[in-house]
């Protein structure tokens, strides 16, 4: 709503506006009263998690840095399986006599042709 007064000042006419803008502060005082909330379950939420925190550190115990060399042994029980496995088929029988390299040798692929 706008508003014009004609005012004296000081023996000269002097024109005065007055705006007023209505708002519907009812509205605005909701919506601060929502932010306010969520901003206390918030802070709260936020206490509760530090002295959780608080009270499992005050239960732990801690020990000046050491080097120290770690021995341990691990025992088990269970199967062994190979990742692989295959049939082999020979095209002639027998048995073998001799083999005539050693264990850990490197062998070469020599096929007859």
């Amino acid at each position: 709503m706008i508003k014009f007064f004609l005012l004296n000042c000081g023996g000269r006419t002097c024109l005065k506006l007055k705006i007023k803008i209505k708002k519907r502060r009812r509205g605005l005082w909701i919506a601060l009263g929502v932010i306010a909330v969520a901003i206390f379950i918030a802070g709260f939420i936020i206490w509760q998690n530090r002295q959780a925190a608080t009270e499992l550190l005050a239960g732990l115990e801690t020990e000046p840095y050491q080097r120290q060399n770690l021995d341990a042994n691990i025992y088990g029980t269970g199967t062994v399986e190979p990742s692989q496995s295959a049939v082999l088929t020979w095209s002639t029988s027998g048995i073998i006599s001799d083999v005539n390299v050693t264990l850990g040798q490197e062998v070469q692929n020599m096929t007859s042709s």
